[in-house]
C-alpha cells in the first residue's frame, strides 16, 4: 500500500487536489453546456434530463471544493450527497427517455422526495459517512451502466461511432462512481481518481459531438435520399398529369356524345369532339368558326341572358327537353342533353353535352317490345294450360285403349301414334313457356358427387398441365339436390378455374382440395387452393358484377357474379374467405331436395295392363280439375283399383267434399279458376294435416319457376301433362299399396280373402 500510495504521490502529489476538482468541474460544465446546447436545438427531452443531471454532479463537486480545507459541517454532508442521488436520477429518467420507454414526471418528483428524505434520514442512522455514501454512488453507478446500454444498442442499430465512445465512456464512469466512496477515504488517490473522471467526461463529451455529427452526417443522406425520391416522385407525377391529360383527351374525343365548349359570353365555339362532328356534319374548323346559336337557333333570345349567368343554360335543357339542332345539310334532329360550367385561367366556359333522341325512341321502342313479351309470357302460360287439358285427355285415351287386352295389335299402334303426336304436341308448348320465360332452367334432382367428378374432368387436362395435385374427401351417398346441373357444372368450374389461376407462380406445393358433405339440409361443396388468397380489402367485392384483379383482357369480372346468382336462384349460398395457412376457400351450399316425383319411367309405350291385386276395401279419391274430361280419364283408370271416385271443378268444391269425408287420395290440378291447387293445398294443410300429405298434383307448366319451387318445397308428387300411364300406374300402386300394408298392420284381415264385393266402378261422383 505504501508503494501505490509512493506512485500517486509521485505523479498527482495531494497538494493537487484542488487543481484536479478544478479540471473535473470544467469538464463536468463542458457536458452541461453541450446537453444544453443540444437540448435547445433537438428539443429531445432525455437531453434535458441528462443535462439537469450534470449540473447536480456539477454541485457536488462545487461543494467538495468549498469544504476541501474544512471539515464538512454535518448538516453539509447529506446535501452533498443528495446531489449525487438526484443527479443519478436524471441521468436513469433520461436514459429511459432515450430507449424510448417513457415515464411520467409525477414518478420521478415521488423518485426525488423518496431520495431526499432517505439522505435527511441516513444521517443520523447510517454510521460512518462511506455507509451514507456508498448507496447513492451505487445508484449512479447503475444509471451509467444503463444509460451505456442504450447507447450500445445505438451502436448496434446504427453503426455510429459517437455511440460506442458514449458508451465506453459510461461504463467507465460508472465505475469511477462506484468506487468514489472508497476513493474518499484514501487522500493520496483522491486527485488521480478526479483527473481520471476528467478524461472520462471528456470522452463522453467527445463522444456526444461525434454521434450527433455522425447523425447530422446520416440525417443529410436521408434528406438526400429524399430529394432524390421527392425528384423521382415529381417526375412520375408529371408522367401521371401528362397521363390524366391524355385521358381526358381520349374520353373527350371518343365519348359517345357530342361535345361543344363555347364562350358564353359570346356563344363562339371553342372546341368539339369526334362525335359532335358527327352529329352536325361539319368538320372542326368550320364548327369553330361558328357560334352556338347557327346550330340552336331557339337560343338567340337568350344570349343576353347566358352571358350574364352561364348556368342558365343548364336550366334551359332541363325546361325544353328535347332541342332541334339544325345540321349541315340543312336537316334538323332533336337532341337532349346538359351543360355545366367549367373555370379556366382565361375566364368561364360552358361545356354542353348533346345526342339525339333517335337512339332512346329505339330503346323506349325495345322497353315496349319487352312489355308485350311478358304479356305474351302470361297469355302463352294461359294457352299451354288450356292446350294440356285437351292433350292430357287425348294422350290418356289413347293409353287406356292401348291397355286393354282385347285391342287388335294394328288399332293399338295407331293409338299409340296418337299418343307420341300428343306428347310432340306439349313438348312444343312447353317450348313456347321457355322461350317466353327469362333464363328458364331445367331442375331435376342431381348428384353433387357426380356434377363435381364431370367437372374435373373436364379440367382435368389443366389440373395436370399446372402441376397441381387434386385431393378429393367427398362424402358417398349424399342426398340429392333439386338443381340444373349444366347451371351448377358452370359455377364448378368457375370456381376450379380460379383456384387455378391463384396458384399460378406460387412457392407452395400446388394444391386443390374438393370436399363435400351434408348436414341434413343443406349439401355442402368446398374447394379449397393453396395460392395467394384474397385481399380482405375486396373480399366483399368479388361477387359483384366486372369486379376483377385480373390484367385488362385476362377476366372479365363476371364469372363469380353469375355463379353467385345461379346458387341464389338454387336457394342456395356461395361465399368465400381466406384460409389460415394461406389461399382461398370457397364454400357453395345447397338445399337437399325434397322433390318426390313419379318413379322414373321404365318404357315410354303403354304395355297391356295386368290387374292388381285385389284391395280389402274401397278407397275414396278425389280428383280436383276445372276440366270433366281429366276427371273421367282418372275415373278410367282408377275403375281397376276399387276407387270411389269423387271429381270436383274447381279448388272451392273440392274443398267441401274435403270438409264432409275423408279420402285416400287428392289428384289434384295446380292452375283452375278461384282456388287454385296452391291455396287448396294450404288451406287442406290446416284443417286436415294428414290429408295434405296424400296430395298428387298435376301441372301442365313444368318450366315455371314458380310453379317447381312450390312442388319441391311441399314435397308432394306430381304428374306432368300429358300424362304417361306408366308413371301413373306406378304412384298409384305405390300409394295404396302404402295404405294397404299400414291398415293391416293395425287392423289384421278375416281369414277370407276379400273379393269382388267391394269392387266399384270408377265413374266419377
Amino acid at each position: 500500500m505504501e508503494h501505490v500510495n509512493y506512485f500517486l504521490d509521485l505523479y498527482f502529489p495531494p497538494e493537487w487536489l484542488k487543481a484536479a476538482l478544478i479540471l473535473s468541474l470544467l469538464s463536468t460544465w463542458v457536458l452541461v453546456g453541450l446537453y444544453a446546447y443540444l437540448n435547445r436545438y433537438t428539443r429531445r427531452q432525455y437531453f434535458a434530463l441528462w443535462t439537469a443531471g450534470w449540473l447536480f454532479y456539477a454541485l457536488w463537486i462545487t461543494s467538495t471544493i468549498t469544504f476541501l480545507d474544512a471539515n464538512d459541517p454535518p448538516e453539509w454532508e447529506w446535501i452533498k450527497l443528495l446531489c449525487i442521488g438526484i443527479c443519478a436520477i436524471f441521468l436513469f429518467w433520461g436514459s429511459l427517455q432515450f430507449s424510448g420507454n417513457n415515464r411520467g414526471q409525477r414518478e420521478m418528483g415521488l423518485t426525488v422526495c423518496l431520495m431526499i428524505a432517505w439522505s435527511y434520514v441516513a444521517r443520523d442512522y447510517v454510521g460512518g459517512t462511506i455507509w451514507l455514501s456508498l448507496p447513492l454512488f451505487s445508484i449512479l453507478m447503475l444509471s451509467s451502466f444503463l444509460t451505456a446500454a442504450c447507447f450500445f444498442q445505438r451502436r448496434f442499430n446504427s453503426r455510429y461511432v459517437g455511440a460506442s465512445m458514449l458508451g465506453f465512456g459510461f461504463v467507465l464512469w460508472g465505475c469511477q462512481m462506484a468506487a468514489q466512496p472508497f476513493v474518499d477515504t484514501t487522500s493520496a488517490a483522491r486527485p488521480t481518481f478526479f483527473v481520471l473522471a476528467s478524461i472520462t467526461q471528456l470522452i463522453i463529451a467527445v463522444g456526444m459531438i461525434v454521434l450527433m455529427l455522425e447523425e447530422v452526417r446520416g440525417e443529410t443522406h436521408s434528406l438526400r435520399e429524399q430529394v432524390k425520391t421527392d425528384a423521382r416522385l415529381t417526375r412520375r407525377l408529371q408522367k401521371e398529369i401528362a397521363t390524366a391529360e391524355g385521358k381526358y383527351e381520349h374520353l373527350f374525343e371518343h365519348a359517345s356524345d357530342s361535345i361543344f365548349i363555347i364562350d358564353p359570353s359570346s356563344m363562339q365555339i371553342l372546341d368539339v369532339n369526334r362525335a359532335a362532328l358527327a352529329l352536325t356534319g361539319y368538320s372542326r374548323d368550320e364548327l369553330i368558326q361558328l357560334r352556338f346559336v347557327n346550330l340552336c337557333s331557339f337560343l338567340r333570345d337568350k344570349e343576353k341572358e347566358i352571358a350574364e349567368s352561364p348556368e342558365q343554360v343548364h336550366k334551359m335543357f332541363t325546361t325544353y327537353g328535347n332541342m332541334p339542332l339544325q345540321r349541315k345539310d340543312n336537316n334538323t334532329v332533336l337532341t337532349e342533353g346538359s351543360a355545366s360550367v367549367m373555370n379556366y385561367s382565361k375566364g368561364q366556359t360552358v361545356q354542353i353535352f348533346l345526342r339525339e333522341v333517335t337512339e332512346r325512341r329505339r330503346l323506349e321502342q325495345q322497353l315496349r317490345q319487352a312489355e308485350k313479351l311478358s304479356a305474351l309470357g302470361q297469355l302463352i302460360s294461359g294457352v299451354a294450360h288450356e292446350l294440356n287439358n285437351p292433350l292430357a285427355v287425348i294422350s290418356g285415351y289413347a293409353q287406356l285403349l292401348a291397355m286393354r287386352p282385347a285391342v287388335e295389335e294394328k288399332t293399338r299402334n295407331d293409338l299409340l301414334k296418337i299418343q307420341r303426336e300428343s306428347e310432340r304436341a306439349s313438348k312444343i308448348v312447353q317450348n313456347f313457356l321457355a322461350f317466353a320465360r327469362k333464363h328458364p332452367m331445367e331442375k331435376t334432382n342431381v348428384n353433387i358427387n357426380s356434377l363435381v367428378e364431370v367437372s374435373l374432368e373436364l379440367m382435368d387436362y389443366d389440373l395436370r398441365a399446372s402441376g397441381i395435385r387434386l385431393i378429393r374427401e367427398v362424402e358417398p351417398n349424399l342426398p340429392d339436390v333439386f338443381a340444373d346441373p349444366n347451371q351448377l357444372e358452370q359455377v364448378f368450374l368457375n370456381i376450379i378455374t380460379n383456384a387455378v389461376h391463384a396458384m399460378e407462380g406460387s412457392p407452395r406445393e400446388k394444391v386443390i382440395k374438393i370436399a363435400t358433405s351434408s348436414s341434413g339440409k343443406n349439401v355442402t361443396v368446398i374447394v379449397t387452393d393453396h395460392g395467394k388468397g384474397i385481399p380482405t380489402a375486396i373480399l366483399e367485392k368479388i361477387f359483384d358484377p366486372f369486379f376483377t384483379t385480373k390484367e385488362v383482357g385476362v377476366g372479365t369480372g363476371l364469372g363469380l357474379s353469375i355463379s353467385f346468382s345461379i346458387i341464389k336462384e338454387h336457394s342456395g349460398n356461395i361465399y368465400a374467405q381466406n384460409h389460415a395457412e394461406g389461399g382461398a376457400v370457397f364454400s357453395v351450399e345447397l338445399p337437399v331436395s325434397h322433390m318426390k316425383k313419379a318413379a322414373k319411367k321404365d318404357e315410354d309405350e303403354p304395355r297391356k295392363k295386368e290387374p292388381p291385386a285385389p284391395p280389402h276395401r274401397t278407397f275414396q279419391v278425389l280428383v280436383v280439375d276445372d276440366e270433366a274430361a281429366i276427371q273421367d280419364v282418372f275415373a278410367e283408370l282408377l275403375m281397376d283399383y276399387s276407387c270411389r271416385v269423387t271429381g270436383a271443378s274447381n279448388g272451392l268444391h273440392g274443398l267441401k267434399h274435403i270438409e264432409e269425408r275423408d279420402f285416400d287420395l287428392v289428384i289434384c290440378d295446380l292452375k283452375m279458376p278461384g282456388i287454385d291447387g296452391r291455396r287448396l293445398f294450404e288451406k287442406v294443410k290446416e284443417i286436415k294435416p294428414e290429408l295434405a300429405k296424400k296430395f298428387v298434383f298435376i301441372t301442365g307448366d313444368t318450366n315455371s319457376p314458380k310453379t317447381m319451387d312450390f312442388l319441391q318445397k311441399n314435397g308432394n308428387r306430381w304428374i306432368a301433362k300429358p300424362f304417361n300411364f306408366r308413371e301413373v300406374d306406378s304412384l298409384l300402386v305405390d300409394h295404396f299399396g302404402k295404405i294397404q300394408a299400414e291398415e293391416t298392420r293395425e287392423n289384421p284381415p278375416p281369414s277370407r280373402l276379400p273379393g269382388g264385393d267391394h269392387k266399384t266402378t270408377g265413374r266419377v261422383h
